[in-house]
């Protein structure tokens, strides 16, 4: 606790000299507590907030209060969910061109370069389902301009995973590394689509941590955006190109259907599915999210700051099950 008051005082000292704190000072403080009662201490210690922010600030602290005593996800979650608290402190974009962005990120073959770092917490894992998993999912999305009708729109997904008593194992590791691409049309339109090819990894850190083929196949997504609702679906198949099937094969059929609806204060609210069938034993397994999204700007640079809780509507056999959560920083790059 004394570590994150510290930090804080630093951050407002050094930073921000003219606030006694805020949100977004408050959430790298509770970064560093793991308790209620710190929690509690770091909000009641820094007790002024701009008026706009306190009803909310409040719910806030009550929420990651019981989070963080019933353990149901760590801290960096935890964090993210008060920096949400923290979004009206921090210098925001015009409304206009805040939803816009905003929009723009509810569309997987926008033209925007993003780079979004997520979170997801899972439990339930293993035969006797007393495993846990953390995982940190890095998305980059870069548009590539072919000409004036076209942009190739590249998707790499490498996932780094904890793994906790999952079947009497317990490391850290990456899972396989996933590149969508699509080819998408410039053209303006409230119809958005785009296909291309797809291919996995065998899992960078052996078997514990997914497939040992590698996988090729096709991908696409085709959404309608029609403000302020985005509806859409995006969905791939891949096929074995050759590997180890002990651990599972690459013969997979993804499908993930997504709703979102942005406010023009550039708050996202999204559900979705993230459902994967494979051929081979005839299963699917389906997380259902549900999440609100800020977008803010720090500096120069739009961010948008995202939490949610997800549901597995169907689990397979040693997969996780339940409830978990999931939290993301996003980077967004405007052209």
């Amino acid at each position: 606790m004394q570590l994150a008051m510290s930090a804080l005082s630093s951050l407002q000292g050094e930073h921000y000299p003219h606030m006694r704190a805020s949100g977004k000072t408050l959430c790298f403080a509770v970064l560093h507590c793991v308790s209620a009662k710190q929690i509690d201490e770091c909000f009641n210690s820094y007790y002024y907030f701009p008026a706009l922010e306190t009803r909310f600030l409040k719910n806030m602290k009550t929420i990651s209060a019981n989070v963080a005593d019933k353990g149901v996800m760590p801290q960096f979650a935890l964090g993210l969910l008060l920096m949400l608290c923290g979004a009206a402190s921090f210098a925001q974009p015009s409304s206009s061109s805040a939803t816009d962005l905003a929009a723009k990120l509810t569309n997987p073959v926008a033209d925007l370069i993003s780079v979004p770092f997520q979170y997801n917490y899972d439990a339930n894992i293993g035969i006797d389902k007393k495993g846990t998993s953390n995982s940190l999912v890095v998305q980059p999305v870069v548009p590539l301009k072919l000409n004036n009708n076209w942009n190739y729109i590249v998707r790499p997904i490498l996932t780094l995973e904890a793994l906790r008593d999952v079947n009497g194992y317990s490391g850290s590791g990456a899972a396989p590394i996933t590149v969508e691409t699509f080819f998408s049309p410039r053209a303006a339109s409230e119809f958005i689509w785009g296909v291309g090819p797809i291919a996995t990894t065998p899992a960078l850190s052996g078997r514990n941590f997914g497939t040992q083929q590698t996988g090729v196949g096709v991908t696409a997504v085709g959404l309608v955006m029609k403000a302020p609702w985005s509806v859409g679906l995006l969905t791939y198949n891949t096929w074995s190109a050759g590997g180890d099937a002990t651990y599972g094969t690459a013969n997979n059929f993804f499908y993930q259907p997504f709703v979102s609806y942005v406010t023009k204060g550039a708050w996202t609210y999204s559900i979705n599915t993230q459902s994967t069938f494979n051929w081979d034993t005839r299963r699917a397994e389906n997380p259902m999210n549900a999440t609100v999204s800020k977008l803010v700007k720090i500096g120069d640079t739009p961010v948008s700051f995202q939490v949610g809780a997800r549901y597995y509507l169907t689990s397979v056999p040693g997969g996780p099950s339940g409830w978990g959560a999931r939290a993301s920083v996003t980077f967004l790059f405007p052209r």
